[in-house]
């Protein structure tokens, strides 16, 4: 048996596992991950995923958006309260352009709730003619430019249905942006927070 005292004043006490407070509230079986009656404040953690896949590459010289190979997590809410706090890391390879020429990297995160259509949560450029988030400028068509770009976002699904977020990246004015596993390893983490 445990006894857990604060300024000598017994709190809680743990027997058989069973976790107490000293108002006779058994919290639960702290061993098995479940406090049946333990409430806990707004902003705690609930549930954390992370990928960081080892393979797959995709190229596109095209203005619409294409999956960044294995960075897709699906999670299925605690509530519909929930938020979900996305952090990605991705690997971008420019390839082929011309010179003389800014060559810039769209990205996105995009959600689909039950399998069904995916749509745009999070991109942090305005539009395509205006924004430069990932971008050089060349004068060489020689030259070429790898580069992780981090992000993150704090997203609201308002659903206790199946929720699957994935990174998606796009190219502007047809040249070449790879996202290869073997140039360097993108990465998404989810964590689901209480509200």
């Amino acid at each position: 048996m445990a006894t857990l005292k604060l300024n000598d004043v017994t709190t809680m006490t743990e027997s058989g596992g069973t976790v107490t407070m000293a108002d006779g509230v058994a919290l639960g079986t702290p061993a098995s991950g479940t406090l049946t009656n333990a409430t806990f404040p707004a902003g705690h953690v609930i549930n954390i995923d992370h990928v960081q896949p080892t393979s797959g590459t995709a190229s596109t010289s095209s203005n619409t958006y294409i999956d960044c190979p294995g960075v897709t997590i699906t999670r299925t809410p605690v509530s519909s309260s929930s938020k979900f706090l996305i952090l990605y890391n991705l690997h971008f390879y420019i390839d082929s352009h011309s010179d003389n020429a800014w060559k810039r990297v769209f990205w996105a995160v995009h959600r689909s709730i039950s399998g069904g259509a995916s749509g745009l949560v999070h991109t942090p450029m305005d539009s395509d003619s205006s924004s430069y988030g990932f971008a050089n400028y060349w004068e060489d068509n020689g030259d070429r430019m790898m580069a992780y770009q981090p992000g993150q976002w704090l997203d609201s699904p308002s659903t206790d249905q199946e929720v699957t977020y994935k990174c998606q990246f796009k190219a502007i004015s047809g040249y070449y942006m790879y996202n290869n596993s073997a140039y360097g390893h993108s990465c998404m983490t989810l964590m689901e927070i209480a509200s």
